[in-house]
């Protein structure tokens, strides 16, 4: 029980846990079980009963997470990313990398679970456990290595055979060759022993292994023609926008306007806005107003902004309209900015399950569809 100081009250609590709004997702509207089989803008959704197979239309806002998606564990998904050192969070990356083929489909199969240990060389039953961490908790914070605490720095492997096994991925698995995992381990091994250099756990090289991405993969394996089909984007469209939220985009531009001072009407300045926009609606789901230039402040608050409800903002603001536009985006497209570059940022992005994404360089921003 609380002190007679604190005026929370447990019945009105804030809820933080995360209502997943996708295709295939459960969801619950008065005490009923849904599975969302169409999403037909940002306020509703189709939903099928799944006790009773009856398809209705749904309000998100009336909407409930089924389950307690709460913390697991010690672990808070709300955490500060702070705390979370880079070893423990580089863990965290890898699993998740593993399993996030799996995450897509509403209840993967044995046989595909196995398929996909194989490939990244973990047992079947630890995929199995990384699954259902994350899938409880709906954040890479649930895939953080069960120990007593999050310290910086721990668990790096010395720098030397850190450079052999850097050298190894460049020069001997991103061939046109192709070798295996196994192969690119037992290469590691040899080259250590070649240069007197203490060897990893092949665990661990099989983790840098799994770090690379899938496009540095196909280029340095000989699919350089797939990766520039499957990772360049046609000018003009953008790729799977197919949805509300899909994609957003954001950057930042000087208002043209001039603001003057309360007192004397002096000018003060330009204004920066930083604004996120929906590549599939066409809509602008946040933005962030400020004096000061671009900044991995900004960029926060556009985000935060996007994502939360926007009734207190209009009624805080005296507009007499709607905005119906919240929620966590599937993928966010940004340029090239050290904004963008932080690692706080790009850390908070992969800890909810964002695909952050960068436009090449020197190509145009990309539109949606028309």
């Amino acid at each position: 029980m609380s002190d007679s100081g604190d005026m929370q009250n447990p019945e009105f609590e804030a809820s933080r846990k995360r209502l997943d709004v996708q295709v295939g997702a459960l969801v619950k509207s008065e005490n009923v079980i849904y599975r969302i089989e169409q999403i037909i803008d940002f306020e509703s959704v189709v939903g099928t009963a799944v006790e009773t197979g009856r398809s209705r239309p749904l309000r998100i806002l009336e909407l409930q997470p089924v389950g307690d998606n709460g913390a697991a564990g010690k672990h808070d998904s709300h955490s500060d990313l702070a705390e979370i050192g880079d070893s423990d969070w580089k863990v965290a990356e890898t699993r998740f990398a593993a399993i996030q083929p799996l995450i897509v489909a509403f209840s993967p199969g044995r046989r595909e679970v196995e398929l996909r240990a194989k490939e990244v060389g973990v047992d079947t039953a630890t995929l199995y456990r990384w699954l259902q961490k994350y899938k409880g908790m709906k954040t890479v914070a649930a895939l953080i290595p069960q120990k007593s605490g999050w310290t910086q720095g721990r668990g790096r492997i010395p720098i030397q055979a850190e450079a052999v096994v850097a050298d190894v991925i460049k020069k001997y698995y991103l061939t046109p060759q192709r070798p295996t995992a196994t192969k690119t381990v037992e290469e590691v091994l040899r080259q250590c022993q070649l240069r007197g250099v203490e060897p990893p756990h092949p665990t661990t090289i099989r983790s840098r292994i799994a770090d690379v991405s899938e496009k540095e993969r196909l280029r340095g394996r000989g699919f350089k023609e797939k990766a520039k089909n499957k990772f360049l984007p046609v000018p003009g469209h953008f790729p799977n926008a197919d949805f509300p939220l899909a994609v957003i985009q954001i950057d930042h531009t000087p208002v043209d306007i001039i603001l003057v001072d309360d007192t004397y009407r002096k000018p003060i300045n330009r204004p920066w806005i930083s604004l996120a926009m929906d590549i599939n609606s066409r809509m602008i789901t946040g933005y962030y107003l400020s004096f000061d230039p671009p900044s991995e402040t900004s960029v926060a608050m556009c985000v935060a902004h996007s994502i939360l409800p926007k009734d207190d903002w209009l009624l805080l603001h005296k507009v007499d309209a709607t905005w119906p536009v919240w929620g966590v985006p599937k993928k966010i497209y940004v340029d090239n900015g050290a904004d963008f570059r932080s690692d706080n940022f790009q850390q908070s992005c992969t800890m909810y399950g964002i695909n952050l994404e960068f436009r090449p360089v020197k190509t145009p921003p990309l539109r949606g569809p028309h």
